[in-house]
């Protein structure tokens, strides 16, 4: 027999276990009523009345977060997007699946699905096809093994004429790619094809360049990827527009394939070193920044967040050279700016500081930015106190550097800090420097 307080506890559960039914009976009653009227709206005569309802199905779906809820409504915008000749009506469908996409797994025949789509990519209708496309791109995370509609949109990509049309088919084969490995090594050919193609618009190829940093699914394929950018395109599209796009390409590239790293490092300092046009030679080293974040192992020094080792894969010897000529001979702010940030980058690493001081005869990179301490923009200034206020922190107490590198920093500051307060520039920095300070000579 069960006791008085276990009877009054099964009978509680009881009553929430019943309770919780006739709510979630109550939930799905609301939102089927919402459906109905929705559905009548959806096959109204005017166009306008027929586009509101397809509007709301978007608070449908998030307000009422049911798995048939999601796949009744998604399958009857498919039908309506299938039977309709409005293409403003496919418009505003395909805007519903894009806002509600993390849903489509809640779709319980996502065969069904795709089929209504896909009928749409027969039509004579070019517009209706750029659509059926867009709308494929939104369903990227059902779609992964999906050959047969992969073979279909590769065909699309080779045989389109309309501008419109190309830029959808290429806007859902980055998506697919983003999802698919198999799809991504697959369509690297057409690619290629396209890409050296005298038709192919310009703007064409540069998306199509941008769907290559996807191609890092197995190492022939991110070889062959690299060895097109590197020393295919980059010498047959020498126009800043393309190359901004190929060196962000290949780094995003990188950042899935390490076995590359030391090539696409050394690729984009030669190109920093001999580049002359400003916006090269600052993607370059945007570029080095952003990659040394992170494929480098993570070292933390009394920081709340990770920070990055150095740039391991090429001559050291031979990147400061590079930094330090650029800080002192380039006459454009935003360089010094790009490469005080990849320096800024790597100070947080003891390892780093420590090399730096112990070439810094060769290359006196820690002097040169020490005198960027007294600069005229204030950017510059903060970033060269930021590098230095970390080599403080990272030497020892012994090293002979140490004196007059705080020297150099508490002048500095002194110098700086009555402009900083009169103009309310950046407070929080000047006061987190004073204390930086303040701690580094208590201790020597």
């Amino acid at each position: 027999m069960l006791s008085r307080n276990e009877s009054s506890s099964a009978g509680i559960n009881a009553s929430s276990g019943l309770e919780s039914n006739n709510f979630q009976m109550g939930l799905e009653a609301e939102a089927m009523s919402f459906l109905i009227t929705l559905k009548k709206g959806v096959h109204s005569t005017v166009v306008s009345q027929q586009i509101q309802s397809i509007v709301r199905f978007t608070d449908l779906i998030t307000e009422y977060p049911l798995p048939i809820i999601a796949n009744t409504a998604l399958l009857k915008l498919a039908d309506v997007f299938r039977d309709c000749n409005n293409n403003f009506v496919r418009y505003w469908i395909v805007s519903v699946f894009e806002e509600v996409k993390g849903e489509l797994l809640k779709v319980l025949n996502h065969d069904e699905l795709i089929k209504r789509f896909s009928a749409v990519l027969g039509s004579n209708d070019p517009i209706a096809r750029s659509l059926a496309l867009r709308m494929f791109g939104h369903m990227a995370d059902i779609l992964s093994d999906r050959t047969d509609l992969h073979h279909h949109i590769e065909k699309n990509l080779l045989t389109c004429i309309e501008g419109y049309e190309r830029e959808s088919c290429i806007i859902a084969i980055e998506q697919i790619c983003s999802t698919s490995k198999h799809f991504a090594s697959q369509i690297l050919p057409q690619l290629e094809t396209l890409l050296s193609d005298i038709k192919t618009p310009p703007n064409a190829k540069l998306s199509l360049i941008r769907v290559l940093r996807y191609m890092h699914t197995d190492v022939n394929t991110v070889n062959r990827t690299f060895k097109l950018c590197s020393e295919v395109l980059l010498k047959t599209y020498p126009t800043t527009p393309f190359i901004l796009v190929i060196l962000e390409t290949v780094t995003q590239l990188t950042q899935n394939s390490i076995f590359i790293a030391k090539d696409t490092f050394q690729l984009l300092f030669n190109i920093f070193k001999y580049e002359s046009r400003k916006k090269v030679k600052i993607s370059a080293i945007n570029n080095i920044t952003n990659l040394s974040k992170t494929l480098s192992d993570t070292y933390t020094f009394e920081f709340p967040f990770k920070v990055r080792i150095t740039i391991i894969f090429i001559e050291f010897l031979q990147i400061l050279k590079i930094l330090h000529d650029s800080l002192n001979n380039s006459p454009f702010d935003s360089v010094k700016l790009a490469v005080l940030r990849l320096l800024a980058s790597l100070s947080y690493s003891p390892f780093n500081v420590k090399r730096w001081l112990k070439y810094s005869e060769e290359n006196n990179i820690i002097h040169i930015v020490e005198l960027l301490l007294f600069y005229r923009n204030l950017q510059i200034s903060d970033l060269a106190f930021e590098i230095l206020i970390n080599a403080a922190r990272h030497s020892n107490e012994s090293e002979e550097v140490i004196e007059p590198l705080l020297s150099t920093l508490l002048r500095a500051f002194c110098f700086s800090v009555t402009y900083r307060v009169s103009n309310n520039d950046n407070l929080l920095y000047v006061v987190s420097i004073y204390s930086i300070l303040i701690e580094k000579i208590s201790i020597i």
